[in-house]
């Protein structure tokens, strides 16, 4: 027995093993909590799609072949006889200068003095040739071959110039030599720019239009040569007397409202690339309208011409492109501008707010825009119907009136920040705004895609 009661029970005395403390288990804890809320922010979040704000341009532009209006008189032949032209074409010409020559016989000396290959070509004559070919080649582009014609069209026109003076050098050589028996000067009515063929249209006004008119499929113009026999009262040249001149396009209904309501337009001529500010107008007649675009100068350049193809260009901004999607309108308090001063030594613009007790108090607040008289301020501090006070009189008003200003998200820094926009132009699916404003936009900034659904100083992915 007594060996018995020397019996120990070891597993008493089994003392437990302590966990040992692990930093590294507590960080990786946290790491995985944290991984774990931001999942599910994102998941439950909405997510932004950005945009990158880039410059680009909104060209609202139609083209149309137009029909030109002139004031014009044709002048007939003073006799029977062999004509030979004593002015340049297109040049403008006095009452009673010399225009033409008429004799019994051809001027087989002045013909022959109309050869290219007979004529030199002075150095100015050349600069203009060298000029006119530089321009073709630093504005030529594959789709636009057609004004591979219009450069032979105006080196066809210095020469021209060039055969005509030769000719006009040689008849004053034939009359200064006594030998001009049977050659006859005729002159010039009246001033005007001189040219030398016929359509009959020259009788054409605004009220005389009609579709056909403006169908230049079946046109014929008659060119008036040197050396072509004519008799009397036939078309001798041609004048145009007034520099104000027009052109008319057939329109539709639709744009003829659109095109009522505008007083000026943009119009670039397809000859010769040049722009020209016009006039505008809207002629309605037997259920078809006309579009009359009226021009000051530059008559003398296209006088030749009858039908001009040329395009409307009814916008044509540049500014940075933005989506409409991504357009909201934001609430702003609206004071007058007088009400918005500057605070103590920060520079910083705000308002004065009286307090309960009457005392003042001045409350930052940031102004996004300043339109008829008034400002539109944003402040996290300000609230309906605060009493705000006039510095420069002591005039006090509520803040009640609000405002809203068009912009979009920026989200250059993770958050949703207003940036004010002011929309230039506008097609289907974008907006041009004005660059660099006040709390506006620049080039490459970021912006959610879609404004909607999003608040001011709101975290987003992106």
């Amino acid at each position: 027995m007594a060996q018995q009661d020397k019996f120990i029970d070891l597993n008493a005395y089994k003392t437990k093993k302590k966990i040992p403390f692990n930093v590294g288990i507590i960080i990786f804890g946290i790491i995985f909590f944290y991984l774990i809320v931001t999942i599910i922010l994102y998941l439950t979040s909405p997510h932004i799609t950005s945009y990158e704000v880039r410059e680009g341009s909104i060209l609202n532009d139609y083209e149309y072949t137009g029909l030109a209006i002139r004031e014009e008189m044709i002048v007939e032949s003073e006799g029977d006889g062999y004509i030979n032209y004593y002015t340049s074409e297109g040049s403008k010409v006095s009452a009673a200068s010399n225009v033409y020559t008429l004799s019994n016989e051809k001027m087989e000396h002045t013909e022959a003095s109309g050869d290219a290959a007979a004529v030199e070509l002075s150095e100015g004559d050349l600069n203009q040739i060298v000029l006119k070919t530089q321009k073709f080649n630093e504005t030529f582009q594959d789709e636009q071959f057609h004004n591979t014609y219009n450069l032979r069209t105006n080196i066809d026109s210095v020469m021209l110039g060039i055969q005509n003076q030769t000719r006009i050098n040689e008849l004053d050589s034939i009359i200064a030599s006594g030998n001009s028996a049977g050659l006859r000067l005729c002159a010039s009515p009246r001033d005007g720019i001189i040219i030398y063929s016929v359509d009959g249209l020259e009788g054409i006004t605004k009220d005389t239009l009609t579709p056909d008119l403006l169908n230049k499929t079946d046109y014929q113009k008659t060119e008036l040569l040197n050396n072509q026999k004519i008799t009397a009262g036939s078309p001798a040249y041609k004048l145009v007397t007034n520099e104000k001149w027009s052109v008319a396009i057939e329109i539709d209904k639709e744009f003829s409202a659109e095109l009522s309501e505008m007083n000026s337009v943009k119009v670039r001529f397809l000859k010769d690339d040049e722009y020209l500010w016009a006039n505008v107008s809207v002629v309605s007649k037997d259920d078809h309208y006309y579009g009359i675009l009226s021009f000051n100068n530059s008559m003398v350049r296209y006088a030749e011409e009858r039908y001009l193809d040329l395009e409307l260009i009814l916008e044509d901004e540049t500014g940075l492109k933005i989506p409409k999607t991504a357009k909201v309108e934001k609430e702003f308090f609206l004071v007058p501008e007088e009400y918005v001063t500057v605070g103590g030594n920060s520079k910083e613009a705000g308002v004065i707010r009286k307090k309960r007790n009457g005392s003042t108090e001045f409350v930052k607040a940031t102004v996004y825009a300043q339109k008829d008289g008034k400002s539109y301020i944003a402040s996290e501090e300000l609230k309906k119907g605060d009493t705000l006070l006039c510095e420069d009189s002591n005039d006090t008003m509520a803040l009640n009136e609000k405002g809203t200003l068009e912009g979009v998200y920026n989200i250059n820094r993770g958050y949703a920040v207003f940036r004010q926009i002011n929309i230039l132009a506008e097609s289907e699916e974008y907006y041009i705004v004005e660059e660099n404003t006040s709390y506006g936009l620049t080039n490459y900034d970021r912006i959610a895609l879609d404004g909607k659904g999003i608040k001011e100083d709101e975290v987003v992915f992106r």
